[in-house]
């Protein structure tokens, strides 16, 4: 019984990944590029909105600090995308470590309620079947960064809760 479930829900998910147009390597720059993209987007509304209120933005910030928030979290993506671009071929290049890094990004960026990556992270993983299964060249290189944007995502998560709570 739970093996009849087990196949139908691979067929289905394997007949919607044949469906979809992109493969994992579009799939791994779109992650980079929303993730660096999008902040600096947001980061220009920022500005655009206090020019608009003739107010600076550390003025804004004060008066909503989840404005604040936002803007470590924005700059957090920045960092991460940045991370991802620099290492790329290093996690191309195994399957383990593309497993390791879209995991940890998902979780961090359903942490800060951005679904849009985690959407397209769970595509990637379930994409990455296309990539050699080697061990992870460089661990160290790439867990530590994980680790700790992983820990300031966790203290904007805090942030986000306290400041719902006020």
């Amino acid at each position: 019984m739970i093996k009849v479930k087990k196949s139908k829900i691979s067929r289905l998910t394997q007949t919607i990944i044949s469906v979809l147009p992109l493969n994992l390597k579009k799939y791994f720059y779109g992650i980079i590029g929303v993730l660096t993209l999008v902040p600096i987007i947001f980061i220009a509304y920022l500005l655009l909105n206090a020019n608009l209120q003739s107010m600076d933005v550390l003025t804004l910030m004060e008066k909503q600090p989840y404005i604040a928030v936002m803007v470590i979290v924005a700059g957090l993506d920045i960092i991460t995308g940045y991370i991802m671009w620099m290492a790329r071929a290093d996690i191309l290049a195994s399957r383990q470590t593309f497993r390791l890094l879209v995991t940890a990004i998902m979780i961090q960026q359903l942490a800060v309620s951005n679904f849009v990556i985690g959407i397209g992270a769970t595509i990637a993983l379930l994409l990455s079947y296309s990539l050699p299964d080697k061990p992870m060249k460089h661990p160290i290189t790439l867990v530590l960064p994980l680790l700790f944007l992983t820990l300031c995502y966790a203290l904007c998560l805090v942030l986000f809760t306290i400041l719902l709570n006020k």
